[in-house]
């Protein structure tokens, strides 16, 4: 490991407090969150206990985020980061490590690192996931997925339960304010390197930022600091981080609130978070089917669900034996060249429904110019207002007709007596003296 990619794991783990060890690796006494203040509330951070099977121990800061989840730092709970094969993790609420008991301490039955997290290779991606066994008396603190584009400069709390003290002192839960220093695609940069900073056991706490319509959501999870003095930390951003966090609730959590995650089952009153059935979605996690899909015929995702026949779809919807999944109303198709309707047929291939007018319609390849088209073809707008290629209007040939001037022409081979002919011909027939088998041997 290069010498630099050492400092950096030592200065992350700073970020966590093995329990009697502070000051050990630091040389001084730091409390939680460097000019912080005790706080009573914010019952949605917690602080962990961590402990592995041979005999390692350390503490954290995590952040209810729904009704059992706790959202903390990777390198908390990272059995690697102990040089332990498994932990067993609790938590609790309470203002101060003194004040927890069995009433208010819960056991994490669960831990999900994020799957780009890798302790070895750097301090990216640094989430992780907890399931609590039972859900705490707690309220979950609203968290942000938007991006935090324009808020470099803007004010934000901190709060952790930071480290113990050298002889064996308790963590408390303290807050403090500070302002967004910097972003990178990951990162949020906070500390301002004269009295407030993130320290020894706040790593997995929270950073909020109140937003302009009122309400303060979680926007960093305390990571790392860069200096000893703890006055220059990091956290990891959540929204840069969003898919991961709402794949675990979409699996892991059935809250009817407002998570951004749509309950499966029934809620009363409706889930805000669900998008119904057959509409735009983004994600599975919008839909209470959990399917978000798309087909050829339409571009925007919508909600689902998995069916074998039609009866299992409604609202329109169809079912797609070939995925298993119920789909909106499909056109009758045509192939490129082929006759259409515009709004009633879908041209295959990408291509358009176009002509120069509604009753001369093909699908047609989409084109920017001519050269784009076959040989011979024009690139035109026609009724569809899209530039698609068009065969160009056919050519009317006039109507053969024979000219008398070609009766006259007759007369180089035979002179000017056939015409005499005819009227002697036409007498003699009214006559009955010429008989027709006689006229057609002529």
């Amino acid at each position: 490991m290069s010498t630099l990619r050492f400092a950096a794991l030592c200065l992350l783990c700073l970020g966590c407090s093995r329990q009697g060890e502070a000051v050990e690796q630091t040389g001084e006494t730091r409390e939680a969150i460097v000019g912080g203040t005790p706080t009573g509330g914010d019952e949605a951070v917690f602080m962990l206990d961590i402990r592995g099977t041979n005999g390692a121990a350390t503490r954290c800061s995590a952040t209810l985020i729904a009704p059992r989840t706790l959202l903390t730092a990777a390198h908390c709970v990272d059995p690697a980061m102990l040089g332990e094969a498994s932990l067993i993790i609790t938590a609790s609420n309470a203002p101060t490590a003194a004040q927890m008991t069995p009433a208010n301490t819960l056991l994490v039955v669960e831990t999900r690192l994020h799957p780009r997290w890798n302790a070895a290779a750097g301090l990216g991606s640094d989430l992780a996931l907890l399931l609590l066994e039972t859900a705490p008396n707690a309220s979950a603190s609203p968290w942000n997925r938007e991006s935090l584009s324009g808020l470099g400069g803007e004010a934000v709390r901190v709060v952790g339960y930071g480290a113990d003290a050298p002889d064996g002192g308790t963590g408390t839960k303290r807050t403090a304010p500070l302002t967004i220093r910097q972003f990178t695609p990951e990162l949020i940069s906070l500390g301002d390197f004269v009295s407030i900073g993130l320290c020894h056991g706040d790593s997995g706490g929270p950073t909020f930022h109140t937003f302009p319509d009122g309400v303060e959501r979680l926007v960093g999870v305390h990571s790392f600091t860069r200096t000893e003095d703890c006055l220059d930390g990091a956290d990891t951003r959540v929204d840069a981080q969003a898919a991961f966090i709402l794949e675990w609730l979409s699996e892991r959590e059935e809250n009817c609130a407002a998570n951004f995650v749509c309950a499966v089952g029934s809620c009363l009153p409706a889930d805000p978070d669900c998008a119904s059935f057959g509409s735009a979605c983004q994600a599975s996690w919008q839909c209470r089917g959990r399917k978000c899909v798309g087909d050829a015929q339409h571009v925007e995702t919508y909600c689902s669900r998995v069916c074998s026949t039609d009866a299992d779809c409604s609202g329109g919807l169809s079912c797609d034996v070939t995925r298993g999944v119920c789909q909106q109303p499909q056109l009758p198709v045509a192939r490129p060249g082929e006759p259409c309707r515009i709004g009633a047929t879908f041209c295959l291939n990408d291509a358009v429904c176009n002509g120069p007018d509604t009753n001369q319609t093909q699908c047609s390849q989409p084109c920017g110019r001519a050269a784009d088209c076959l040989p011979g073809q024009r690139c035109n707008a026609g009724v569809s207002g899209v530039n698609a290629c068009q065969d160009p209007p056919p050519v009317t040939l006039p109507v053969a007709r024979v000219e008398l001037s070609a009766a006259r022409s007759c007369s180089t081979g035979f002179g000017w007596w056939p015409g005499l002919l005819v009227p002697w011909f036409v007498r003699r027939r009214r006559a009955g003296t010429v008989s027709p088998e006689r006229v057609l041997k002529l």
